[in-house]
């Protein structure tokens, strides 16, 4: 009798072990496989890229920087990139500041976290634009003394890599 409940227990053990070991969309499958993650890499894959911000990007007339968007990882977040153009030295200057993106699944969007100069921002593709909507305008952008307001800034996809950039030496 005793053998059988050991029997038992040991099979109710295992049972529970493997199940929580498998992948799928149930919790406590193995990382970058749930249909979350295949849902967020959906909805960042499309944004990968290079993009040239907008002059104003940062509150002052003349202001050039790049922005990039890395591949996703396999739990679905990416890297994102801002290079800073040095306007003495016209080059780029080689300290880039990162941030992350990940999706929200309260509501598909893709948000930016962990840069300042666009933190929470929402980002969307539009044909080879890249929108980034601001929740609070930080940098003033828009210029009108006003840092409390959303601010939307379009950055326009370029045709080159980040290793391409002119970096300072």
């Amino acid at each position: 009798m005793m053998t059988q409940k050991n029997t038992l227990l040991t099979l109710l053990v295992t049972t529970v072990f493997l199940s929580a070991c498998s992948g799928g969309t149930e919790s406590g499958g193995s990382a970058g496989d749930s249909a979350e993650t295949i849902d967020a890499i959906a909805l960042i894959s499309p944004l990968v890229g290079l993009y040239s911000l907008p002059d104003n990007w940062d509150g002052f007339p003349v202001s050039e920087a790049f922005f990039e968007v890395q591949e996703p990882d396999v739990s679905g977040v990416a890297t994102a990139l801002l290079f800073r153009t040095n306007q003495f030295s016209n080059c780029i200057e080689t300290r880039a500041s990162s941030g992350e993106i990940e999706r929200d699944f309260f509501t598909d969007s893709v948000f930016l976290n962990d840069l300042f100069e666009f933190d929470r921002a929402i980002l969307t593709g539009s044909g080879r634009n890249l929108v980034i909507s601001l929740p609070e305008d930080l940098q003033d952008t828009d210029g009108d003394g006003n840092t409390a307001e959303t601010a939307v800034l379009v950055a326009q996809r370029v045709d080159m890599m980040s290793s391409d950039l002119n970096f300072c030496e």
